[in-house]
């Protein structure tokens, strides 16, 4: 097909769909759909001749659209769902009232058990609270504010049993059930020992 050949049928073929001769591909994809519905054969106002026009002047211009120098549609940016906002993390320094009533929540002999958190870092529901002494051999007591997440006004202190063997490199994710059940509202609970 020479170039006269294919000048005139392109302009055949968007004269089919409606279309100008600056049609670009997205264009003619929505004229061709719309014309398809409407002239289809099961339609009222169809026939199988307009519909098998339509479909040849479509299926011409789709399998020559750079042949025939026919634009590609413009890039538009997608309107993407507005995002939700990124938790920030906060840090929070418990008040020596919130920590001399953790202190007082230890068994008897309080200089054995002085594990009790001064700083709780929140990134969402996520709660990691900051011990700064060593784990001991053995159980470790550890006193932790709990109410962050229902009543920061009170302290709600608890005490969270922790075993030696379960530190990780100073580090000690609370089970999901103990999580549940002394941290209401929260995903997960880390106690890290930072002596």
């Amino acid at each position: 097909m020479n170039p006269i050949q294919r000048i005139s049928e392109k302009s055949q073929a968007l004269a089919i769909l409606g279309l100008s001769n600056h049609a670009n591909t997205d264009e003619i994809r929505k004229a061709y759909k719309a014309l398809a519905l409407e002239k289809h054969p099961d339609q009222a106002t169809g026939s199988n001749a307009e519909f098998a026009e339509i479909t040849n002047a479509y299926q011409f211009l789709r399998t020559n659209f750079e042949l025939l120098g026919i634009p590609k549609a413009p890039t538009t940016t997608r309107r993407t769902a507005t995002s939700r906002p990124q938790m920030q993390p906060t840090e929070t320094q418990f008040s020596e009232d919130i920590i001399a009533e953790c202190k007082a929540c230890l068994p008897g002999n309080a200089e054995a058990y002085e594990h009790v958190s001064t700083i709780l870092h929140r990134l969402g529901r996520k709660l990691t609270y900051f011990v700064p002494t060593s784990p001991a051999n053995g159980t470790n007591e550890v006193v932790v504010p709990t109410g962050e997440l229902v009543d920061t006004r009170h302290a709600h202190p608890q005490i969270v049993p922790v075993s030696a063997q379960d530190i990780s490199a100073g580090t000690y994710e609370v089970p999901t059930d103990v999580c549940d059940d002394l941290f209401p509202g929260a995903r997960s609970v880390t106690i890290r020992f930072v002596a």
